[in-house]
């Protein structure tokens, strides 16, 4: 259990880094993101926590970037 405590530490660290530079972009800290990006990644590939092919890749990053980006003063959101 240690071991993939580890490993899932090492994959947040990971992902935070590659969101890091655009970190003026989001909502939250890169390492705040990582981890719900991580957490819908897990729960889309692995078929039987959820319904096979949930999300496309794409639409897996849409659907957690539209709630985590920023957006201008008075921009309309969609819900």
């Amino acid at each position: 259990m240690t071991n993939l405590m580890a490993g899932r530490r090492r994959l947040i660290d990971a992902v935070a880094a590659v969101i890091e530079p655009d970190r003026d972009r989001l909502r939250r800290s890169p390492m705040s993101t990582a981890r719900p990006l991580i957490a819908l990644v897990v729960t889309t590939v692995r078929s039987e926590l959820t319904e096979p092919d949930v999300f496309t890749p794409e639409e897996l990053i849409g659907v957690l970037l539209d709630g985590l980006l920023t957006r201008p003063t008075g921009e309309a959101r969609e819900c």
